[in-house]
């Protein structure tokens, strides 16, 4: 539709330079077609407009849409992981949906100051991974619409590292400046 009728189809983001305009601002570099950005104030209010029809679709995490997906108000067109999400397998990747090359999600991880001595981030890093492997915290996550993961400082690392460069692409190509 977006290739039909270019400047048609509105977007709603957290914000100018949120990860939700830089997900949107990816997959029109991807799938190679024109949608206006409608920069909110957060995601509650993005996601108000999508329900009342004001805006035709937004890019939100799981933990947002989910009770909505559920209830029949939002239909979910795909998830932009690598892989299916094991919360709702029946939705499609943007890869399978048809937007090659996309990939986009959000992550939390504990940070400590760079200074903190290897053998104290080491354990911090081993009691959380136990942690995140637990099958309540598992359940618990799963039920706020995430998933659990667990990796290794370096690992994590790396993955912020990926993440920022893909931000710096997007940010660069797309001309974002923030308000």
């Amino acid at each position: 539709m977006a290739k039909e009728k270019p400047n048609m189809l509105n977007y709603g983001s957290s914000g100018n330079g949120t990860v939700s305009h830089l997900v949107g601002e990816q997959f029109k570099a991807l799938a190679g077609i024109h949608i206006v950005h409608v920069a909110y104030k957060g995601s509650s209010q993005s996601l108000t407009d999508l329900l009342g029809g004001q805006i035709q679709f937004i890019f939100d995490n799981l933990l947002t849409s989910l009770p909505h997906i559920k209830s029949g108000k939002l239909r979910a067109l795909a998830v932009g992981t690598r892989k299916r999400s094991a919360l709702v397998p029946e939705i499609p990747t943007m890869v399978e949906a048809g937007v090659a090359g996309f990939e986009a999600s959000t992550s939390s991880g504990v940070l400590a100051p760079a200074a903190t001595p290897r053998e104290r981030v080491a354990r911090l890093n081993r009691d959380l991974v136990k942690s995140l492997r637990a099958a309540d915290v598992r359940e618990r996550f799963a039920a706020l619409g995430m998933e659990s993961v667990g990796s290794t400082p370096e690992e994590y690392a790396e993955h912020l590292k990926a993440e920022l460069a893909t931000n710096a692409r997007i940010i660069k190509s797309a001309g974002i400046k923030t308000d």
